[in-house]
């Protein structure tokens, strides 16, 4: 009986350790900074990569049905450099799926 009471401590704790060492993956979270309900209906991503570097363009759909001030997050890796990107890069992308579809 206490040979199987250590088993299973052994087991649950080696499933805890292989658990928590595993990667998380998540998707941004939007915290509004009234009550107010908030509607995500679509988002659009460019990813590029070059080998070493990767280039991230995020465009997200947002409404709230209050007006005010809204905090979003989201998990990356390391410390990202952000700037502000143009609608245009979706647009450039669209051309040239559209060309190389045809």
């Amino acid at each position: 009986m206490e040979k199987r009471l250590f088993g299973a401590i052994g087991v649950a704790v080696a499933l805890a350790l292989i658990i928590g060492l595993s990667p998380a993956s998540a998707d941004r979270c939007v915290i509004p900074g009234s009550e107010a309900d908030i509607y995500n209906p679509g988002q659009k991503a460019i990813i590029a990569w070059n080998g070493t570097h990767e280039e991230l363009i995020l465009s997200t759909d947002l409404y709230s049905s209050r007006r005010g001030v809204v905090f979003e997050l989201i998990p990356l890796p390391s410390m990202p450099e952000v700037e502000k990107g143009s609608y245009d890069s979706f647009k450039a992308v669209q051309e040239i799926i559209m060309r190389r579809a045809v």
